[in-house]
């Protein structure tokens, strides 16, 4: 898998869950 496609998909997650992502420093 892409790593973008890794970070996208962490990322939405992060979101789904409520956290900052800036806070996770992800």
């Amino acid at each position: 898998m892409d790593e973008e496609r890794v970070k996208k998909l962490v990322r939405e997650l992060i979101i789904e869950v409520g956290e900052d992502p800036t806070r996770e420093g992800l």
